[in-house]
This record gives structure tokens, sequence and C-alpha cells, in this order.
């Protein structure tokens, strides 16, 4: 479903662009390599200049997903992907990314060196506190079974609960039997839809402190931040989320709640090196940091302080897109001095 809404949304942008007057800058972000690769052709067609941003790791990480039989059959696709890619690649005026590693996976299909355009600009994240109606909130979580005016300690998550939740999610059901068994006051509230969120609920079937809601409005999604303790990232370690920061670590560190995570990596270095939320590589490790969080004021006080403070320093959106359309001007005045001679 996912290749077929790709390739209708590639036709519908061909027919479309064909009605639209040129522009001067045409940037493409990645995945997917065909979209990449058909405007890449477009801007050669119009002589716009062009930018690769890539936020994935397409087509690579797709086939190191697959197996078996799947690996086989999509392998034709996979290598139409990696040609598109190398074209796009190779046309770009300027190969951006939302890490370095990013950046550096465009270079290696344009098998070129890096030039002093490419760049990466982390993603930005909107601060989202906005006012609400705290009475009608409350209610809306009472009726979910979630009382936030009792004394218990909310873990929070928010996100799409797919393969890579499910593939990471038996340290958090570990911590989860134990603090039960210990009778702490706390639960994990997961909010969110996927294919894999049956999958998930039946692992956690027998424990009363993970609770699964579904899909919940911004609004209140904000009070349940605002009564947590932590924001918890159970994501499998993956070459991809290795190289990045999720979206879910944005939201985490804008609310000023500490990250509990599993991820190695770049995630794992930047909470090191901030201070702003616990590591944990096995249940008993979560089940330690939990207690800490939910018993030691000072410690949390500190983490959530250093997150909000770290957000508002270097991942606020108008901070790094203030700074991104800079580079986009620089891009198209280099382009166009290269191409027309223009100063």
């Amino acid at each position: 479903k996912r290749l077929l809404n790709n390739t209708i949304t590639q036709h519908s942008f061909r027919k479309g662009a064909a009605h639209e007057a040129s522009p001067d800058l045409i940037i493409c972000s990645m995945p997917t390599p065909g979209m990449a690769y058909l405007s890449s052709r477009i801007a050669r067609r119009v002589g716009a200049a062009f930018v690769l941003d890539a936020r994935d790791m397409w087509p690579d990480i797709l086939q190191s997903e697959l197996h078996g039989i799947k690996k086989i059959l999509a392998y034709p696709l996979i290598l139409t992907m990696r040609r598109q890619l190398k074209y796009a690649s190779k046309a770009a005026d300027a190969c951006l990314g939302i890490t370095e590693f990013f950046v550096d996976f465009l270079i290696a299909h344009a098998d070129r060196r890096r030039g002093a355009l490419d760049k990466s600009f982390a993603l930005g994240f909107k601060d989202q506190r906005e006012e609400f109606d705290e009475e009608l909130a409350l209610n809306y979580w009472h009726k979910k079974g979630v009382n936030l005016d009792s004394d218990t300690k909310f873990i929070y998550f928010a996100g799409r609960l797919n393969k890579t939740v499910f593939n990471a999610i038996d340290p958090v059901i570990g911590a989860a039997k134990e603090l039960q068994n210990k009778k702490r006051n706390v639960k994990f509230v997961f909010c969110g839809s996927g294919q894999y969120a049956d999958a998930v609920k039946n692992k956690c079937i027998s424990l009363a402190n993970m609770v699964f809601v579904g899909e919940i409005p911004p609004e209140n999604l904000q009070i349940l931040r605002q009564n947590s303790v932590a924001a918890i990232q159970p994501i499998e370690n993956r070459k991809d989320y290795l190289n990045s920061l999720s979206n879910k670590f944005f939201e985490s560190i804008s609310a000023g709640l500490p990250v509990l995570t599993s991820l190695s990596g770049l995630t794992r270095d930047v909470v090191n090196e901030n201070q702003c939320g616990l590591i944990y590589d096995s249940d008993n490790e979560l089940y330690t940091a939990v207690s800490r969080l939910c018993q030691d004021d000072v410690l949390r006080l500190n983490l959530a302080t250093n997150a909000r403070s770290l957000f508002l320093s270097k991942f606020e959106s108008s901070l790094i897109y203030g700074s991104y359309a800079e580079h986009l001007e620089l891009i198209l005045e280099t382009s166009m001095i290269r191409d027309h001679g223009l100063d």
C-alpha cells in the first residue's frame, strides 16, 4: 500500500509540475528515491537549483529489514530505487540531511567528496505549549482510566506502535512486571496506534500498569506530558535510528520530560552529554531508572530542566529553519553564479 501511494504521489507531482511556473529552487526530502529522481529531472528540465535532503536510509534500510522470499522479490525494486537515488544525488547542487550521517549517506550515492554546501540540519520541533481547559482534559483522561490528579507516577509514550517498538518492548514489560510486583504506584501510558498495536498489547495483557489508549488529540497529550515524570523511547537499535534523533525525542524534551531510552548511538550520546534522561539496557536497569525518577525529586527536576534547556538552545524550530532558509539562499546564489555568471 505504501509503494502504491508513493507511485500515485509521484504521478500527481509530475502532472501538477507541468502546469506550474518554473521555480528557482526545488527541495526534495528523501525518501522516496522515486520522488528524488523525479524532482531532479524536473529541476534539470526547468533549470532550477536542486537540493536533496535525507531523512531516512531508503532503499538501504528496506533491504536490511527484508528477509527470505520478500528480500528476493523486492530485489528489482531495491535496485531501481538505488539507481534513482544515485541519479538524484549526483544531480543535487547540495546534499543535506538531519544528521552528518545522513549527509554522508547521500554523498556516498553521489560518489563525490563533500562540498561547502553539503550540510546537516537537525529536525526542528515547534514549542507546542498551548492554553487548554484543564478540567475537560482531566475528565477526558479519567474516562480513559488515567487519573492524572492522583498520586500515580506516569511514564509517557506517544507515537506509532510499529515493528521497531514491538522489537524493543520486552525490557519495558519486564520493568512494569517488577514495578507491579513491588506495588509501586507507576503507570506506563502508551498513546498511538500502528500495525503492531495488537501484538504489543497482547504481550502486556496481564499488566495493569501498562495502558494503551489509542490516538489522542494534541491538547490532551499536553496535559498528560505535564503530569508525567518521564517519557520513554522503546525503539529498536536499528542503523537509521542509531544515527538520528526521533520526533519522540524532540517532543519529550520540548515538554521538559526526562528521556528514558535504550537506544545507542546519537540518542544515547545526546542524553549523556546533556544529562537530560536515563539510559537502560535491560528490564532491571529500566526498573531502577523509573524508581529513581519517582523517588528523587531533585534528580527528576535537574533532568527535566536540562531537557527543556537543550530543546530551547538547539532544537526549537525557529532556530533550525532560520539557518536552513539562509543556507538555501546561499545554494541558490551559488547555482545562479555558476550557471549564469550572475553576481
